[in-house]
């Protein structure tokens, strides 16, 4: 095979890991199903292949949304979100489907338990909530079946700083847990998990060029971001790991 044939078939794989794109007349809108009157017009249970879904609508937050599902793909942690999938609403307008869960628990009396480090599963989400830059975690802590889940990860950094708020409940748990040198992080960390790698997957063909340009900063932000953590962890524990050149993924 030559090398221009094997570009063409890494760059068909590489398009198709990223996500294609369901089209919109491929959905039936059933209603509305927000209760928060902010959500009426973005929020709707829908039909696709003869099952109730969940429909989600917006632009940055979509991109934002889908990567994080990406990045947890590439990290092995799966169990932690739902199954997600793009919607083409045509001119450049997106949004995303996932399983339809009518009696999620979501409350701020459950928020501890998606924010505990110790914990194996809420480790995970919180990994996954670092490297994409998440500061909503304290208020969007989610349980499906006994099960904490990563839902409602619609936000993020771009930049390599992840963004700093002052409100209260608005913190990126590992962030905060590194500028504090919190003895936890060390103590608990799943270096299993640590260990995978994040990488640059195509942008989906339904996104703009600004949504395009976007996906790219927030993956090459989630690399470097996952070399900090692992180059701080690590040498906290006392592992042997050498923090490699990122200078070639810029």
């Amino acid at each position: 095979m030559t090398a221009h044939g094997m570009k063409c078939i890494l760059f068909w794989f590489n398009l198709c890991f990223s996500g294609a794109c369901i089209h919109q007349n491929q959905v039936e809108v059933i209603k509305s199903h927000s209760n928060k009157p902010w959500s009426h017009d973005n929020k709707f249970l829908v039909r696709y292949n003869n099952t109730n879904m969940h429909m989600k609508i917006g632009e940055n937050s979509i991109v934002y949304e889908y990567a994080y599902y990406t990045i947890a793909k590439q990290m092995g942690t799966t169990d932690i979100v739902m199954h997600t999938e793009l919607v083409s609403r045509g001119n450049s307008k997106i949004a995303i489907l996932s399983p339809w869960v009518p009696n999620i628990i979501n409350n701020w009396k459950i928020s501890e338990q998606c924010l505990d480090i110790c914990s194996p599963r809420a480790f995970q989400i919180l990994v996954i909530d670092y490297l994409i830059g998440y500061i909503d975690r304290p208020a969007n802590c989610h349980i499906v079946n006994n099960k904490i889940f990563a839902i409602d990860n619609d936000s993020g950094s771009e930049t390599i700083r992840i963004t700093e708020n002052s409100v209260a409940y608005q913190y990126n748990v590992i962030d905060v847990a590194l500028k504090t040198k919190n003895s936890n992080l060390c103590a608990c960390a799943d270096l299993n998990v640590l260990m995978k790698s994040v990488y640059i997957p195509l942008p989906p063909m339904c996104f703009s060029v600004h949504q395009a340009a976007l996906w790219t900063k927030i993956f090459r932000a989630a690399k470097v971001r996952l070399l900090k953590l692992r180059s701080k962890i690590c040498k906290s524990n006392g592992s042997s790991y050498t923090q490699p050149d990122i200078k070639s993924d810029f």
